[in-house]
């Protein structure tokens, strides 16, 4: 699956942001809700002693995909199921009023294979 990397909107065109550790205020994008589902899934695998090898180094080609950055993001559709639910998680406790839209966004900003138009992206 591709994905663009663009940032997420909330109902009515709301900015979705999360402060940084500088104390500011940052859009939040897909490429960046997806690394933190990815930090969110090895941390509860690691609690729940769930964790394993060839887990970790599925989570570790998503996060190679991220960290690559462009606008889009092309991620295997099973290491992208395998974070979803960190993703509703995530998205339906920091803006639960805004979810239901954010994960509809999530899923428009996925692309055919056949190409990537940039022009409303964050690279």
């Amino acid at each position: 699956m591709r994905l663009l990397n663009s940032p997420l909107m909330g109902r009515s065109g709301a900015v979705l942001t999360i402060n940084t550790d500088e104390g500011n205020s940052t859009p939040i994008t897909v490429a960046s809700i997806i690394e933190t589902a990815v930090y969110c899934k090895a941390a509860n695998a690691t609690q729940e002693n769930t964790a394993t090898l060839n887990g970790m180094r599925k989570l570790n080609k998503i996060l190679d995909v991220v960290e690559e950055g462009g606008c889009c993001m092309e991620l295997k559709d099973t290491h992208y199921s395998m974070i979803k639910p960190e993703i509703e998680s995530i998205v339906t406790r920091s803006w639960p009023i805004h979810a239901p839209h954010v994960i509809d966004q999530l899923e428009s900003n996925e692309l055919s294979t056949s190409g990537c138009n940039c022009s409303n992206s964050v690279d």
